[in-house]
């Protein structure tokens, strides 16, 4: 083996000897900290997506009909809601038990980012005539402005369905959790946290979500995207895999640019392995937007470079939860896998842990 030699500034000028085994290992020690350290500035921060998750902003004027609604989210963080009452029609129609009392049904709908309580990706299901609760995360329209957290974000989905439970018109076990891309991943979050807590939802709808951050931040920002997009606490997959026996619905439209449908497939992955009931429509017309709008009395302002069947997602989810509506689940004992942690062990709403990506 070739002598590893080194040349010393020396009152002689001559070459040095071997380099001492003692200072080569401590050059090497020296060089494992340095790559340890780049490690370190490339992994750490790639925790950052939420602090780039665009919020939707606050809107001052409440429409006609609609309740105006705040509540405490896990942490006391106060969250605000718009609450839309129920109306007779084809779909709801002999839905709810005649006689009033606590015998009512409710829908929670999780929004995507941008978005805030006036969303018209809620609009299909008020058009349905169900009861619906639409909320701002923290940091979102009208809610506390606290930091924007993967794990905070759950916990407020999570009381938006304690919320609805405590309602006196409400029956806590008819209601069900419907979420859009990033709402869809926090619709099943708190569809998880209801199943980990024995109390679980009649079903859960996740559409076009996305199934893992990193992946999502580097598809729509290429390299920076995938060394920063990250998140502190559980992936979209986590959540899907820990819904236990509560019924799933995903939709995703063959054709949506904004989260592509492979991410869709991975969450009915990860919920059949878990043994959750799972159903998935994947219409091959439509967007990322328009499949879950409510179809306009004037067919000729339908949007035609979607296709005939853009509505079909949104109409799809409004059968399917009207089924579920109909048939109460009855509380039953959670198994082994169920009575796991629904989060890592040790974590808040906005604490740091098992990290996402």
């Amino acid at each position: 083996m070739k002598r590893a030699y080194r040349r010393r500034a020396g009152e002689d000028g001559r070459r040095a000897g071997p380099i001492p085994l003692e200072m080569r290992n401590t050059r090497a020690a020296e060089l494992f900290g340095l790559m340890a350290v780049l490690a370190a500035m490339l992994v750490l921060p790639g925790c950052l997506a939420m602090d780039f998750v665009p919020a939707g902003k606050a809107v001052s004027k409440v429409p006609e009909g609609v309740r105006e609604v705040r509540f405490a989210s896990t942490d006391g963080v106060t969250v605000h809601g718009w609450q839309f009452e129920p109306r007779e029609t084809e779909t709801t129609r002999g839905l709810d038990p005649a006689g009033g009392g606590k015998t009512g049904h409710a829908v929670v709908f999780c929004h995507g980012v941008y978005d805030s309580v006036n969303t018209n990706m809620c609009e299909y299901l008020t058009a349905a005539g169900f009861r619906v609760l639409s909320f701002d995360y923290r940091g979102f329209g009208s809610s506390t402005a606290a930091a924007k957290t993967n794990l905070g974000f759950a916990d407020d989905a999570a009381a938006a369905v304690a919320f609805v439970r405590g309602l006196p018109e409400v029956d806590p076990k008819r209601v069900v959790v419907v979420g859009h891309s990033m709402g869809g991943v926090y619709a099943m979050a708190a569809g998880s946290m209801a199943e980990r807590a024995g109390e679980p939802v009649l079903g859960v709808v996740s559409s076009s979500a996305f199934s893992n951050w990193r992946s999502i931040s580097n598809y729509h920002i290429p390299v920076l995207g995938l060394l920063a997009g990250g998140v502190w606490g559980p992936e979209p997959t986590y959540w899907a895999g820990r819904l236990g026996g509560t019924h799933l619905l995903i939709t995703h439209t063959t054709r949506d640019r904004d989260v592509p449908a492979w991410h869709s497939l991975e969450l009915v992955k990860h919920a059949i392995d878990a043994g959750t009931p799972t159903e998935v429509f994947m219409p091959a017309y439509g967007g990322h937007v328009s499949t879950y709008l409510p179809r306009p009395k004037d067919e000729a302002s339908e949007w035609p470079f979607d296709g005939p069947g853009v509505y079909a997602a949104g109409e799809h989810i409004v059968r399917w939860i009207g089924g579920r509506l109909r048939e109460p689940v009855a509380k039953r004992p959670l198994s082994p896998l169920e009575r796991a942690p629904a989060r890592p062990a040790g974590q808040g709403a906005g604490g740091k842990g098992e990290r996402g990506g």
